[in-house]
């Protein structure tokens, strides 16, 4: 059996695009349904609003002191031709004009972004989705880098199974599934979605993104827990009762599998490589001998060479291996 968490297939950190701010307005609670482009929270907007006043003024002077340029340089391009201004003094006032326009141009832009920030001290959802989480309160201080919503989008959940290494290389995109979750009678048909590319050194576990089949409804909050069957091919292999396991740190603190062997009569530690584990028992995928004695009981307490009395009910097994 896989443990099992429910995750979202796609989860969207919405931030504040503003700096310095403070919350005045929450209109969702998480597990709340939300549609494109709804308001999720307001900001304080009277320090906003003031630049954005300040801006407008800024581009009304600008466009004034463009048109008095611009009606300079006509008046002096018509007298030009009759010599009554000079050449130097009209290509003056053409200057004078450009470099108002290029100050509206400057206060045009200053003001687009102020009234930008203005519409962002409204927080609007970028997709449809579920609120998975909200962490801001009303009042709270907020900058650019803090989240205030996570969103799941279009309420898509899956689960993510932790894989043992050693299972990974048996497992396909498509391979079906079986799933059973805590407080629910029967069991849910999924397939697997996605195989990870990547195992944790510390767990010697990958991952699988587990999608399930159809219209079935699944819990609806992330983080809800289950366990899963994945049917394998099925081979015979040799399998053992998982406390006759002992691990040690070998070299460049590498975790070394052993178990303890009877031989005439006396404990002989013996390296393992371990397979998959379930029920009790682990499969064993080299090291040791099928129907040789093995210690379960007492092995904490032995050292190699110390001699122990075998009793034949503690031998290795053959075991038919049919999933994870």
């Amino acid at each position: 059996m896989l443990v099992l968490q429910w995750v979202a297939r796609e989860e969207v950190a919405i931030n504040s695009p503003l700096d310095g701010l403070r919350v005045t307005e929450i209109l969702v609670e998480s597990g709340e349904p939300v549609k494109q482009g709804q308001v999720l929270a307001r900001l304080e907007t009277g320090a906003v609003n003031s630049q954005a006043r300040q801006a407008e003024h800024a581009v009304k002077r600008a466009d004034a002191e463009v048109a008095q340029a611009t009606e300079q340089h006509e008046r002096a391009r018509r007298l030009l031709p009759a010599g009554a201004v000079s050449r130097q003094d009209f290509e003056s006032q053409r200057t004078a004009m450009l470099s108002a326009q290029a100050v509206l141009r400057q206060a045009q832009a200053a003001w687009e972004e102020q009234r930008l920030r203005q519409a962002h001290s409204e927080i609007r959802a970028p997709v449809a989705g579920l609120i998975s989480q909200r962490s801001v309160q009303v009042g709270s201080m907020v900058g650019t880098q803090t989240t205030l919503f996570r969103l799941i989008n279009d309420t898509q959940l899956e689960f993510q199974a932790q894989i043992p290494q050693q299972a990974l290389p048996d497992l396909s995109i498509g391979m079906p599934v079986w799933i059973s979750t805590s407080g629910r009678n029967g069991v849910l048909k999924g397939t697997i979605r996605l195989i990870g590319t990547w195992v944790d050194p510390a767990t010697g576990y990958g991952y699988a993104r587990i999608a399930l089949d159809g219209t079935q409804t699944a819990p609806a909050r992330p983080g809800s827990v289950g366990s899963a069957r994945i049917e394998l091919e099925q081979r015979n292999v040799m399998a053992l009762d998982i406390r006759a396991l002992r691990f040690s740190i070998g070299a460049e603190d590498n975790t070394e599998s052993y178990v303890f062997v009877v031989d005439n009569g006396r404990a002989r530690r013996t390296p393992v490589q371990l397979g998959l584990r379930e029920s009790g028992w682990v499969e064993i995928r080299g090291g040791l001998e099928t129907y040789r004695h093995v210690v379960v009981t007492g092995a904490t307490f032995l050292q190699d060479g110390d001699e122990v009395l075998p009793r034949e009910d503690v031998n290795l097994s053959l075991s038919h291996w049919r999933g994870a």
